[in-house]
């Protein structure tokens, strides 16, 4: 665990960093950058029909 903990870190900082020049920094996994193409996520779409 102690050999992951840095790259998220590292991450973290440079996005805070580039953050500082009015970037626009979006952190997300797989189901957000379906979401940006406009794509309906299975699990609202469960809960509109719901």
């Amino acid at each position: 665990m102690h050999n992951y903990i840095p790259t998220p870190q590292a991450i973290a900082h440079t996005l805070a960093e580039i953050g500082k020049t009015g970037t626009t920094t979006i952190i997300g996994g797989g189901a957000s950058s379906k979401l940006l193409e406009g794509k309906v996520l299975p699990g609202i779409a469960a809960l509109d029909e719901a």
